[in-house]
């Protein structure tokens, strides 16, 4: 039988015996004490490295494990995220835990001069931090303490009669069906114009008269049942009729026609809006403005407003899309009609 003989210092072994009488009384044996030693030291290293995340790096994380989110909703993070270390290098190099509200201020001023973009880049700072102390990299959210900037919400008119009838022609002469469809979602039902590219004809209902903007079109993740106007049911029953009849009657295709926004482009320009001399500007969200103002002159109803259009309540819709002016009451009858 083999024999094996282990050398140990007087020193070694004093110190073998103190700790064997310091643990007696615990119950622990000499290897369950060094075991808890070095997770201790373990979580007092990973403790000191939260302690030096730096900005840059918790964003480069949160971007990360937030890669399940739309593709448009990441790239505009990512430019957010480019502007401030373009604008405030500084920063996004300081430590989180040495960030204070002031610093957050002073980085949104420099990245974000419109009031807009700054409200958009405190929301990803405010996410950040609350993502950095779900990790224990920080104790606190400072942005949180920065006021939002305040918005001077622009009037947006609602389109006139004849520009609807004209950006209608032009739609289907542009792009047959698929685009008088593309454009009736928009102005009959409300649709936001990232949820219209990304429904499907299998999302249309047109039994039950409604269109499902399900969780993965909606905007807010939320789905909703929209309803399907007389209008848009024309619209919609003509470009299903079509596709019947060339043989793509099949659920699940887009309703939009590809390369929409080269020939969305076209439809407005062929109606006056564009960026030349002589052009109208075309107003952000004009489709769904006109459609939320024509609803409430001819129907008078707030809540079912709010229910078709998605919001949580109806502050947003008094304080931005309804604007009836100009809008008789013969105007929307024949909006609706």
């Amino acid at each position: 039988m083999a024999r094996f003989e282990i050398r140990i210092s007087g020193k070694e072994l004093r110190e073998h015996i103190a700790a064997k009488a310091l643990l007696r009384r615990s119950g622990l044996s000499l290897t369950d004490a060094a075991r808890i030693a070095l997770e201790r030291e373990r979580e007092r290293r990973a403790s000191e490295k939260a302690r030096n995340v730096a900005f840059s790096e918790a964003l480069g994380v949160y971007l990360h494990e937030r890669g399940h989110l739309r593709a448009r909703t990441l790239s505009d993070y990512r430019y957010q995220g480019r502007r401030l270390a373009d604008a405030a290098p500084d920063f996004c190099r300081a430590r989180l835990r040495t960030l204070s509200p002031e610093d957050c201020a002073r980085a949104l001023d420099a990245a974000f001069p419109q009031a807009r973009q700054r409200k958009k880049g405190l929301a990803l700072l405010c996410a950040v931090f609350n993502f950095a102390m779900r990790k224990r990299w920080t104790d606190e959210n400072p942005a949180k303490a920065v006021p939002p900037p305040r918005i001077s919400e622009k009037e947006i008119p609602a389109l006139a009669p004849e520009e609807i009838d004209a950006l209608k022609k032009s739609a289907e002469a542009q792009g047959g069906a698929r685009a008088l469809a593309a454009l009736g979602l928009m102005l009959y039902a409300g649709v936001r114009p990232a949820e219209m590219l990304r429904l499907t004809t299998a999302d249309v209902d047109l039994e039950e008269r409604v269109v499902c903007v399900a969780s993965r079109c909606s905007k807010t993740g939320g789905p909703r049942h929209v309803s399907v106007a007389p209008p848009l049911y024309r619209i919609l029953k003509k470009l299903q009729q079509e596709e019947e009849a060339r043989g793509n009657g099949a659920a699940g295709k887009r309703i939009a026609p590809t390369d929409w926004e080269r020939k969305w482009l076209k439809i407005r320009k062929a109606c006056g809006w564009g960026r030349g001399e002589g052009e109208k500007r075309w107003p952000q969200d004009a489709l769904r403005h006109t459609f939320a103002s024509y609803y409430l002159k001819r129907f008078r109803d707030i809540g079912k407003l709010q229910i078709e259009m998605g919001h949580a309540s109806p502050r947003l819709l008094f304080s931005r899309y309804l604007n009836m002016r100009g809008i008789s009451r013969a105007d929307a009858a024949r909006f609706w009609a």
